[in-house]
């Protein structure tokens, strides 16, 4: 099996759970090179047209949550992610374009931010918030809550 990752050094800051985990800890975090791609493919992939987010998207996933991953490089239906999993979602407005957007997930249950266990954020390329972890996901739960059976992780749902 090929393992594609993205690779760089960077230290990470860690966040306390009880206080939940600050706007710029979850950005080093969705900007950090150790991530491993979904499905091997670093490729941008067109987005679903339910999707709310742009047209072309990539997945980025840390080793935690890779390591709940099967054969077919997806969570099993009623599978949950272990504690501290992250899943970036990088977004550009078209295939080849520059990203836009990072959609972030990271799994922290006891969080105060956290919001269906999950903390939850975008951020624009250079590190702005669009939509701040202080919201618990709010507008991310919508969506995802259909995705229950897979940790309300949407992506195995939709590719």
């Amino acid at each position: 099996m090929l393992i594609v990752t993205k690779t760089t050094c960077k230290r990470i800051t860690a966040a306390d759970p009880t206080t939940g985990i600050t706007y710029k800890v979850l950005f080093e975090l969705a900007s950090y090179s150790g991530l491993f791609y979904y499905q091997n493919n670093a490729s941008y992939i067109a987005s679903d047209p339910s999707c709310p987010h742009d047209k072309f998207m990539r997945v980025n996933v840390n080793a935690k949550a890779s390591s709940a991953l099967v054969s077919d490089g997806k969570l099993p239906p009623s599978g949950n992610f272990p504690d501290s999993s992250l899943i970036v979602k990088e977004i550009s407005s078209a295939q080849a374009g520059s990203l836009k957007l990072y959609a972030v997930m990271y799994k922290m249950p006891k969080a105060s931010n956290a919001g269906s266990g999950w903390v939850w954020a975008e951020y624009k390329s250079g590190g702005s918030a669009q939509t701040a972890a202080k919201d618990k996901g709010a507008k991310c739960i919508i969506c995802h809550n259909t995705s229950k059976q897979r940790d309300v992780v949407k992506i195995f749902d939709l590719h």
